[in-house]
């Protein structure tokens, strides 16, 4: 049940500083209350992002600033999830004063009931920006797990900055944690895979020249990172892997499948034409999966027409 004041939270709501300032005048200098969820004055004003407001909540009561919600969400979290970048870095800088004394230190690393910190939902916010300040001014919380490990899949703080195609904060989070760069999913797909699959080249090149043996590794499909790239249609991150391993034109999935058959089958022509190019082609080009389906049967079963006749202009 919702403790505060109908018309204060009105005040908050709308950012009436003025308002709440009279409010927190005739109740001793504190703004009290909690809504249903818990949510202080705090978290309020920092969800609608009125940063003057918050700076004059803390005025009267920094307190706040570490009193978490139902969720245990601290209004950092709330600022973050809310993707609103000047409350979030109000109460990255110390303020208070005597026992109320706050410090980013505590603040960045408080988690919620899900294990998440506030990087956790900046990330999630696509909000680099406000990610990379936070990991500047802590990385701590790059070593922090949510109890999800971020999603479903067991994913990490690292694959979320690369689905979410946030280069500077993989870069920072790379930086503090390494090791990162080795942890795969439930499904053992590692983070060149993701890069590879959502044609994010400038993640996935830092990727394979931090770790090269990315490239080599595959995922419980038997698919590697080239896979994905092909069956995808991503050209560029296939032509920049071929490029440095060429070796990994040969590898096969777990239906036998090479980065031939994944273009052809997902119609992606130009992914089709620029492997025909490659001195392999003639093994590529007449390899059969565990159904017996060559490429040309691939693309013929999908209805894609353009490549079956370049396929067809091909076969030896």
């Amino acid at each position: 049940e919702s403790t505060v004041d109908h018309k204060l939270f009105r005040a908050l709501r709308h950012g009436y500083t003025d308002k709440v300032r009279e409010f927190a005048r005739l109740n001793g200098n504190r703004i009290l209350g909690t809504s249903q969820n818990g949510d202080t004055a705090l978290h309020i004003a920092a969800r609608f992002g009125h940063e003057i407001l918050v700076m004059e909540i803390l005025k009267h009561q920094s307190d706040l600033v570490s009193v978490p919600n139902h969720k245990s969400e601290t209004p950092m979290h709330v600022a973050a999830r809310a993707g609103n970048f000047g409350a979030a870095q109000i109460f990255m800088r110390p303020h208070g004063n005597g026992n109320n004394t706050g410090t980013f230190d505590d603040i960045l690393r408080k988690r919620d009931e899900e294990g998440n910190t506030p990087l956790h939902n900046a990330v999630r916010k696509c909000d680099g920006k406000m990610a990379f300040t936070m990991i500047k001014k802590d990385p701590e919380p790059i070593r922090y797990n949510n109890k999800a490990k971020q999603g479903p899949n067991n994913l990490t703080l690292l694959h979320s900055a690369i689905i979410k195609s946030q280069f500077v904060v993989m870069a920072k989070i790379l930086e503090a944690k390494r090791d990162l760069i080795n942890v795969r999913d439930e499904r053992n797909r590692n983070p060149l895979r993701y890069a590879a699959a959502l044609g994010h080249f400038k993640i996935a090149c830092r990727l394979s020249d931090e770790d090269d043996s990315l490239v080599y590794q595959h995922d419980c499909n038997g698919q590697s990172p080239l896979h994905l790239a092909s069956q995808n249609g991503q050209l560029s991150i296939l032509e920049n892997l071929l490029h440095s391993y060429p070796d990994s034109i040969e590898f096969i999935d777990n239906k036998n499948r090479n980065i031939l058959h994944l273009a052809a089958q997902n119609g992606h022509a130009d992914v089709v034409v620029f492997i025909l190019k490659q001195p392999e082609v003639e093994d590529l080009i007449n390899s059969s999966d565990v159904d017996g389906n060559t490429p040309l049967h691939l693309a013929a079963i999908n209805n894609h027409f353009n490549i079956i006749l370049v396929l067809a202009r091909n076969m030896s």
